[in-house]
């Protein structure tokens, strides 16, 4: 959603008064579509939105990754799961690697066989 409202910011030569409209329709329903707070937590776990340059981890993300934590993962796997997403966040290199890199650009997630 975030590429979203940059691009319409971007067509509209960064001019609020031509692109303000568009991104309160825009945000009316981006909140009547986003159903879950699952659905930020989606978006900060694609690899290929997390490395671009247009991520911003924001509250819906936040509250998208407590939601995960407080109702799908278990218990005993609550403090590795915890680890986990602070690696992801922090792009360690060895999750995040030049070739992983390189894959996100040239591939789709289907096709990693």
């Amino acid at each position: 959603m975030e590429l979203a409202k940059d691009a319409i910011k971007q067509r509209s030569k960064n001019d609020k008064e031509k692109y303000g409209k568009f991104w309160e329709l825009f945000e009316q329903r981006r909140r009547k579509n986003i159903v879950h707070p699952i659905h930020a937590a989606s978006a900060f776990l694609n690899p290929a939105y997390m490395c671009s340059s247009n991520f911003r981890e924001d509250r819906e993300t936040k509250e998208g990754i407590s939601f995960m934590h407080e109702n799908l993962v278990k218990e005993e796997e609550k403090p590795d799961f915890m680890k986990e997403i602070q690696l992801y966040q922090m792009k360690v290199s060895t999750l995040f690697s030049p070739t992983s890199k390189t894959m996100l650009e040239t591939s789709h997630p289907c096709k990693f066989n």
